[in-house]
Order: structure tokens, then C-alpha cells, then sequence
């Protein structure tokens, strides 16, 4: 909780803060094919909370997160610079670093020097993880290249379920399509045959993507902007293949099976090249 420039329920570090000293941090960042290197340098002219970390009571802290994949982590060290390797699968597009000073021990009557008397007095007694210091907010773009879906993979994963009905659930990367337990084996024999592919896109990615597409084509599409599914399938449908057409829920069957090549023709295909190699074999 903050009041103006002062901090409750107690003295923090911070810029513009009641706190004497300052506390900085110079984040950068080496985004390559498998992996994110953060290097932070942390800059302390506080020397209370300098003895502390000597003490190692008190630890630099950062809180790096990225809301589009969901992850989050925090890493605390006592050395003033500060080297991170991530996998670049667990981040994607902006990715947020918050950089503080936290206590890693209980300290027990906390005092520190204050530009301000309205601390002045007083003694604090914190506890393991709470928060002395903020240096601010930074981020920075992990940029990546996504890959067209062979089977819709870029848009969805496949689950299975008690009930009778496929279901689907827009708010995860990728899309969940969940299939009834009993459908779910003889979905996977389907899939896997090379022969029956399109006869997979029309039972379960053309539909999928009939109910994705009237989603953002409606009213609704501002919930799914920061998934990465929508981001792709934005992508596609701003293509010169896919930019003459009304973007409408009428036109939805027409880009839906343009996305995966046109499966319903395809299956029939299949259907019938099976049923051709099924009479050969029988005679």
C-alpha cells in the first residue's frame, strides 16, 4: 500500500520514494532460437540495505513473467549482477521483468535513513519475503516465427472426456478439443493414417474452427486477442489469400476450409479411395 511518496506498512526503496539512496537496475536481454539470456545489473547506494545483503538477509530479487505462454518466476541472488538463461518455448512476444530487493531471513527492528520524519522513531519487524526495495518495470519482445499446422497443430490439442458431446474451450494455447473417451482411440487411428488426414480435418479441426471463427467474427473477439491461436489465425486471414474475403460469420464455412485445404472434398477423396482398396482386396 502506497500513500504519496511513503510506503505501508512499511519503509521501502523505490524511486521518488521517503527511502534516503537509490536503487536502479540495467536489464539486457539476448533472445535466441532456444533460449533467453537476461543479464541484469543492479545499482545500490544505500548502504543499510547494502549491510543487509552482506548479511545475507536481504537479496536482489527479479520477477520475470510473460502473460500470453502464462509463465512466471522469480530468482533472488547477493551478487549485484544477475544472469538468467530461460527457454524461449516458455516466453513469447512481451515479456515483463519487475526488479526489487526482498528479505530471504525475519529481520527484526528494521530502521533505515529517510529524507522524510514520518518514519522517524519507529522500528519495523519484517518478515522472510517481504518486499525493502523496487527499482521499476522493464520489458522486452521475444519475437517467434510460428509454424503452419500440418493438422491444426498451431491451433489446437486434442483430449478426451466423460461425455457424449465434443467440446471446445478457446481459453487455452492451443484450443482444447475434447472428445468423448470412447471416440478418442478410434480418433487416433484416424489421424495417424495417412490416408484418412482430411477425413480428420472434417470430423474434428473443420468444425473447430467453423465455432473459432464465429467467435471473432462476433462480438466476442476482444476475449481471445492475446491468445497465441488468434494471433496466428490473424495472421492468416490478413494474407493476400485470405484479405479479399468478407471477414463476416456468413463467409465462416468458406475460410474455414480454405484454412485446411478444403477438407470436406479431400475426405470424400479418402472415403472413396479406401472403399476402392477394400473391393480390390476383397476380390
Amino acid at each position: 500500500m502506497k500513500i504519496d511518496n511513503f510506503s505501508l506498512p512499511h519503509p521501502i526503496l523505490r524511486p521518488d520514494g521517503n527511502v534516503k539512496g537509490n536503487f536502479s537496475t540495467h536489464v539486457k536481454v539476448n533472445v535466441k532460437k532456444n533460449e533467453v539470456r537476461i543479464v541484469a545489473d543492479m545499482i545500490l547506494t544505500n548502504d543499510v540495505l547494502k549491510n543487509f545483503i552482506e548479511e545475507k538477509k536481504v537479496a536482489f530479487g527479479l520477477d520475470i513473467s510473460c502473460k500470453y505462454t502464462i509463465y512466471r518466476e522469480s530468482f533472488t541472488s547477493f551478487d549485484k549482477k544477475m544472469e538468467i538463461l530461460i527457454p524461449a518455448a516458455k516466453l513469447r512476444d512481451t515479456t515483463e521483468v519487475n526488479c526489487f530487493l526482498v528479505a530471504v531471513k525475519d529481520i527484526q527492528n528494521y530502521k533505515n535513513e529517510y529524507r522524510e520524519d514520518i518514519y522517524d522513531n519507529r522500528d519495523f519487524n519484517l518478515s522472510k519475503g517481504e518486499i525493502l526495495g523496487y527499482s521499476g518495470r522493464d520489458t522486452f519482445e521475444v519475437p517467434k516465427e510460428w509454424e503452419m499446422p500440418e493438422v491444426g497443430g498451431a491451433f489446437f490439442v486434442l483430449d478426451k472426456h466423460s461425455g457424449k458431446e465434443v467440446k471446445y474451450e478457446l481459453g487455452s494455447d492451443p484450443i482444447l478439443i475434447k472428445i468423448p473417451k470412447k471416440d478418442f482411440q478410434v480418433m487416433h487411428d484416424i489421424k495417424k493414417n495417412e490416408r484418412m488426414k482430411a477425413v480428420f480435418y472434417t470430423l474434428y479441426a473443420y468444425p473447430a474452427m467453423l465455432y473459432v471463427l464465429s467467435e471473432i467474427f462476433g462480438e466476442r473477439k476482444d476475449m481471445y486477442e492475446h491468445r497465441k491461436w488468434y494471433k496466428r489465425l490473424h495472421e492468416i486471414l490478413s494474407s493476400s489469400q485470405f484479405r479479399q474475403l468478407s471477414q463476416n460469420q456468413e463467409e465462416s464455412p468458406k475460410i474455414a476450409q480454405m484454412i485446411f485445404q478444403y477438407p470436406l472434398t479431400n475426405s470424400i477423396n479418402d472415403i472413396e479411395k479406401v472403399i476402392i482398396g477394400l473391393s480390390e482386396f476383397s476380390e
